[in-house]
């Protein structure tokens, strides 16, 4: 351990032991998870586009923008009626 130069006897101060403490036992299980959520957020978005694509290629836009109509009024009655708050 380097001498901290704020004391007098070596120890660092607790203060910055604290965050070091963190940085030190924390900072790799936070990464950890970090890497396995941005895995699967790119799993689950590259298969939904997939999916997408696949499904325009087979299929007509209108089944999509049909889809897509219904749930915007569903989505608008839901605020209109009070169920679903804008904010």
């Amino acid at each position: 351990m380097k001498p901290n130069p704020e004391s007098l006897d070596g120890r660092p101060s607790p203060k910055r032991y604290r965050w070091w403490r963190f940085i030190e036992h924390s900072l790799p299980v936070i990464v950890i998870y970090l890497m396995v959520a941005t895995l699967v957020s790119f799993v689950v978005a590259y298969a939904a586009v997939a999916w997408l694509l696949r499904f325009v290629a087979h299929h007509t836009m209108v089944v999509f923008a049909v889809y897509r109509v219904s749930l915007g009024l569903v989505l608008v009655a839901l605020l209109a009626t009070g169920v679903v708050s804008a904010t």
